[in-house]
């Protein structure tokens, strides 16, 4: 594993798509020989909490139902869960801004799908969307943090791991920087607007090396965003035939649609190749 200490507006570039040219034209990537870590400091690294496995579980998932594929991500994390995980998860509706400060004190691991605004000039008013169009943000996070810090978040939505530089060149401010600070072990979240699908197939695959292969969550992303550019369309189709057999309420009647018109295309086909579909999220802290 590589920490790599962001300086200036080095912060937006995700390090961890780098590579080099090869002589037949194709391109040898940094995540086939390292995990990137991000950090804001050394000081940010040093303030996280112990390393432990989660006991309490919050899974936010797709407040403002607009996210079709949410119904995915949230079935295949709670098929990663082990059973000793006590989960409470607030779909659509449920997802208000008062149930999620209710439990977040109580989650050893936070994970959100939804929509995040991120604020260049008040990065503190940067907010999670939630339902009812009503919003938390990282001011009003902030307190609760300091008291009872989750020990690992999972920010999938839009623009999460952006940051602002302040006049200090090496002080970043935004949503991985303030949880690593209030004592948070790991943030993985996202530099840019991510794509649906490929997000929830990519988070899915992240629980699976994380919780079921015991992977660092550096090594997790990278094993998972290594996966997810190589996957097939034949691989997709299976991957959405075994979801749709399983008992998984909406998610599987939605895979079954999903997977019909994958059947006109080649099977060989890379279906998420291009760094765009997995080179947004990042792993932040430890």
């Amino acid at each position: 594993e590589l920490v790599w200490f962001p300086q200036a507006g080095l912060g937006a570039l995700p390090i961890h798509a780098a590579w080099t040219p090869l002589e037949n034209g194709g391109r040898h990537w940094i995540l086939e020989d390292y995990a990137i870590r991000y950090a804001p400091s050394v000081r940010a690294l040093l303030r996280t909490a112990a390393e432990s496995k989660p006991t309490q579980a919050l899974v936010v998932s797709d407040p403002r139902g607009d996210l079709k594929f949410a119904v995915f991500e949230c079935a295949w994390i709670r098929a990663a869960l082990p059973s000793s995980v006590h989960a409470t998860v607030l779909e659509g509706s449920a997802a208000t801004a008062e149930e999620v400060l209710k439990a977040l004190p109580k989650a050893s691991l936070a994970h959100f799908t939804t929509h995040a605004l991120f604020d260049l000039k008040d990065p503190f008013e940067s907010a999670l969307i939630l339902a009812h169009a009503q919003r938390i943000t990282l001011d009003t996070l902030l307190p609760l943090l300091r008291e009872s810090p989750p020990a690992m978040v999972v920010l999938s939505a839009c623009e999460s791991a952006q940051s602002r530089v302040t006049g200090i060149v090496d002080e970043m401010l935004g949503f991985p920087a303030a949880f690593l600070e209030n004592g948070t072990r790991t943030v993985i979240a996202t530099l840019w607007e991510v794509e649906d699908s490929s997000a929830s197939i990519l988070i899915g695959r992240l629980y699976e090396e994380l919780l079921k292969l015991g992977k660092s969550p550096a090594q997790a992303l990278r094993a998972a965003q290594n996966w997810l550019r190589r996957l097939t369309v034949g691989e997709l189709e299976t991957l959405l035939k075994d979801l749709k057999n399983t008992d998984c309420g909406p998610a599987g009647s939605l895979a079954a649609k999903v997977k019909a018109p994958l059947r006109a295309l080649d099977p060989a086909l890379p279906a998420y190749t291009h760094p765009f579909y997995w080179a947004a999220f990042t792993a932040s802290g430890h």
